[in-house]
């Protein structure tokens, strides 16, 4: 059932519930060895985890809810990105400048998913929070 505003509701037992307890448990599809091979080289911890990053560069990701694409580098030296808009994207732009910081760390915490850009697959960070500024690099 829809609520009128394009959200979708579901009845399990005379009850409202969300749709993932109304999917119930579903089985995960096993992964290929080829899935397997790709997983190796990219950052896909369990979970969400915390990560301290520094911008590397950013773009327009040219959907309809205005997102703009972010690559990172962890102090450990690991490559990620994420993509979209918020409080994560925000933290880097210099409104006075007009344009992206690249000499501030940030910590968040995430999940990571494995995605692709340019058929090339990398690790996304889904869902980002507990975003702090640590240090200005300059």
């Amino acid at each position: 059932m829809s609520d009128g505003h394009g959200r979708n509701y579901y009845f399990l037992g005379g009850e409202k519930v969300s749709k993932k307890v109304f999917d119930g448990d579903k089985k995960k599809k096993p992964l290929s060895a080829k899935d397997i091979e790709i997983n190796k080289s990219l950052f896909l911890p369990e979970g969400r985890v915390s990560v301290q990053v520094n911008l590397i560069s950013s773009w327009s990701v040219g959907d309809i809810y205005e997102s703009t694409g972010i690559e990172f580098k962890t102090i450990d030296g690991i490559t990620l990105y994420h993509q979209g808009s918020g409080q994560l994207v925000d933290v880097f732009w210099d409104s006075e400048k007009r344009e992206f910081d690249t000499s501030i760390t940030v910590e968040f915490s995430a999940a990571f998913e494995r995605g692709k850009i340019e058929d090339n697959y990398v690790s996304f960070a889904k869902r980002p929070t507990k975003i702090t500024v640590l240090k200005n690099q300059t």
